[in-house]
């Protein structure tokens, strides 16, 4: 399911499908909730009833009203996240990103607050990333569990 999170599809990346979030869950055949990310800057936030800003809003109590600022730059089709509050929870592969700006690249997972894990995905890369291997050259399922195991590692 895709969800209009941001501005219409008309004001997202023209010419192609623009990058996104698709929800990662503890069960996997309910992943898959997406967040389109519009070009400029938006915001994540807490989810609160009669809020008409556009943004990605969760409903969580670890979700601060503004918790992460994306930036996507049209022409470099580059995206970066950061903290859009001191109290916020963001991690991205399980580093914690404060006020400086990440980078994110295809196949990240950004985690918000203690409830929300999202892959991060770029159509136009996702076809030359190399799959995640394991210690013995075994590809890795990036799923749920994979995330919460190298938040906590």
């Amino acid at each position: 399911e895709i969800l209009s999170a941001f501005k219409p599809a008309s004001d997202a990346v023209l010419g192609e499908q623009p990058p996104f979030f698709i929800n990662l869950c503890e069960d996997f055949h309910e992943d898959g909730l997406i967040y389109l990310i519009q070009k400029g800057s938006s915001r994540v936030k807490k989810f609160e009833e009669g809020d008409d800003e556009v943004a990605i809003k969760l409903d969580g109590e670890s979700i601060r009203p503004h918790h992460a600022t994306l930036t996507c730059d049209i022409e470099s089709r580059e995206v970066r996240i950061a903290i859009g509050d001191e109290s916020a929870l963001l991690h991205v592969d399980g580093k914690r990103v404060g006020w400086e700006p990440v980078r994110l690249e295809h196949g990240d997972r950004v985690i918000f607050g203690d409830e929300f894990i999202f892959r991060y995905v770029d159509p136009r890369a996702k076809r030359i990333r190399k799959p995640l291997l394991d210690a013995d050259g075994r590809p890795v399922a990036v799923d749920w569990k994979y995330a919460n195991r190298e938040l906590r590692a």
